[in-house]
């Protein structure tokens, strides 16, 4: 399907992709381009991938999203674009994404606190382009470290722990919660496992001529060690922010609102007195999600169980926090390297980041913010630490 369009000033073009297979049933399916300059837009296949080109030197705007034509629908924002050049190249969709995974296109978007109401790590706000990736659409699941992590053992690889076991006791609630009790290091070589067992490259290695692949030992890898495109990985920070905002600027939390409550995500409200300590926290029950509170700690809840977001993506705020790649550097977003294309973050340091928070009481409705930052050694492991992984898409495409 091929559909061509000009538009001037702020009239947009709206582009519908064919849905193709029961995955983009979950998916919008208009698309529109708001720009200030001229362009013509053109759409072939059913892949998302779309061509404008511009009579202007450069041209940049934004992509919005809506799952009807319907007047009343609302656009949403879906990717920032800032060209260069008078013809550019994006995805906006991937009906084709690997299985369990979903599509983040490539774009720009404001990183850090945008309400300047958060720690001071979180400034300052800064632009960050991000090439496109495939994540998990949840938390790696008990079941699924249980599968790389059998075969891993048989291959090669050594782990610090099993996977939601501490001191011989097994405290996952089953095979569809998110894994937990994994440090960095652990998640980092099942990484490399999951790769091998799909006949992948790795991702992660112990030398810059990227030759021996990481299998065993607690090793803090440089950011040259590492295959960048191809493998799955740990998210960097930036890849990670990305995809919590799900293509929606400036809010609080991944849904693309700035209240949230427990029927959004699993995680602890705060009351003193009878009242939240948060404003933007809305719900009516104090403590922990009283729909996970069974069997004791931890108080997950099942990988999936809330409403994705704009990119497909769910539980990227509570259930359990996770690892990013990055070390962790408190005044890194006032760094000029934060703000180069694919920021990977500081060279070296002693701590990783970990993003969402999660389930515990340590983790309030602040923590949830997409924004908020924190960190913790990476031999460290926890009831409600836990990871999901990306995969570099095996095309290039973006500028």
């Amino acid at each position: 399907m091929k559909q061509t369009g000009s538009l001037l000033g702020v009239v947009a073009v709206a582009i519908a992709l064919a849905a193709v297979g029961t995955q983009a049933e979950n998916y919008a399916m208009y698309f529109r381009f708001l720009s200030t300059t001229d362009s013509v837009i053109e759409v072939g296949g059913d892949d998302g991938l779309v061509l404008w080109s511009s009579s202007a030197i450069s041209v940049s705007g934004m992509f919005q999203r809506a799952s009807s034509m319907e007047p009343t629908n609302g656009w949403l924002d879906y990717v920032q674009y800032a060209g260069e050049g008078g013809v550019v190249t994006q995805r906006l969709a991937d009906w084709a994404a690997p299985e369990g995974m979903a599509y983040v296109p490539g774009g720009i978007f404001q990183m850090g606190d945008t309400f300047g109401e958060g720690e001071s790590d979180e400034l300052a706000v800064h632009t960050v382009f991000a090439s496109e990736f495939y994540m998990d659409r949840t938390e790696v699941t008990v079941g699924q470290w249980d599968e790389v992590h059998g075969w891993a053992l048989t291959n090669g690889y050594t782990f610090d722990n099993a996977g939601s076991w501490s001191n011989g006791v097994d405290y996952s609630k089953g095979d569809g919660h998110p894994v937990i009790y994994v440090n960095w290091y652990d998640c980092v070589k099942w990484c490399n496992a999951r790769s091998e067992k799909e006949g992948r490259t790795p991702a992660y290695y112990l030398d810059p001529g990227l030759s021996q692949v990481v299998r065993t030992g607690q090793v803090d890898l440089s950011n040259d060690w590492v295959r960048w495109d191809s493998g799955y990985r740990l998210p960097t920070e930036a890849e990670w922010e990305k995809a919590a905002r799900g293509g929606v600027p400036a809010h609080r939390f991944p849904w693309g609102e700035d209240t949230i409550r427990h029927e959004q995500a699993n995680y602890y409200c705060y009351q003193v007195g009878g009242v939240n300590v948060y404003e933007y926290d809305v719900a009516t029950n104090a403590g922990w999600n009283p729909a996970y509170l069974d069997g004791g700690e931890p108080y997950t809840a099942p990988a999936g169980s809330f409403d994705p977001n704009g990119y497909q993506l769910q539980d990227m705020a509570g259930n359990a926090c996770e690892w990013c790649w990055d070390w962790y550097e408190a005044g890194w977003y006032t760094n000029a390297d934060a703000s180069v294309a694919d920021a990977r973050g500081p060279a070296s340091g002693t701590r990783r980041v970990i993003r969402g928070a999660s389930w515990n009481d340590y983790w309030d409705a602040s923590c949830c913010r997409v924004s908020y930052r924190d960190r913790k050694y990476p031999v460290v492991w926890n009831d409600d630490i836990g990871f999901r992984t990306i995969l570099p898409p095996d095309r290039s495409v973006g500028p």
